[in-house]
């Protein structure tokens, strides 16, 4: 079941520390995070567990983007990602990090009365995390910095709105 809805607040939980390869579009944090990446990845079922988190999804190989759109594609829903918010390892460009495969980043849906709640459950871990959009219902999936608003997918005419 798929409980993504407008009106909820987008979140993103990563590791930062770590180096994107240089042949290949991945950022590798693995040896950063060491024995505390299996908490990390329990951290979800915990956000789920406490209503925290409704709906979730990976950023796979699809990148940010590309899996903003397919958590969101379901129920035709959109978000406007807030760049000047997102986390973001120092030193990598932000195309390359909208595009790459992060070896842990989860985009989190959560009702706005928690947000703070989900942050703090991904930054008590030492790992970046901030509200970067909130869920609409335009089918949209738009970037925006310094005032502007960019288009980066949309939905099909489908079946599904």
């Amino acid at each position: 079941m798929n409980r993504v809805a407008a009106g909820q607040t987008l979140v993103l939980g990563c590791a930062v520390d770590g180096e994107l390869r240089s042949d290949f579009p991945f950022f590798r944090g693995f040896d950063e995070r060491g024995t505390r990446s299996a908490g990390d990845v329990r951290l979800l079922a915990d956000l789920a567990e406490r209503g925290c988190a409704v709906a979730a999804k990976d950023v796979s190989m699809a990148g940010l983007i590309g899996s903003l759109g397919m958590l969101l594609e379901r129920n035709a829903c959109g978000a406007t990602v807030d760049l000047e918010v997102l986390p973001k390892p120092v030193g990598v460009a932000m195309g390359d990090w909208l595009t790459c495969f992060p070896s842990y980043a989860f985009l989190v849906c959560c009702p706005p009365r928690r947000t703070a709640e989900c942050v703090a459950a991904f930054t008590d871990r030492d790992l970046a995390a901030a509200a970067i959009g909130s869920i609409d219902d335009t089918g949209e999936v738009a970037l925006c910095a310094r005032g502007e608003r960019v288009l980066a997918l949309s939905a099909p005419v489908t079946g599904l709105r």
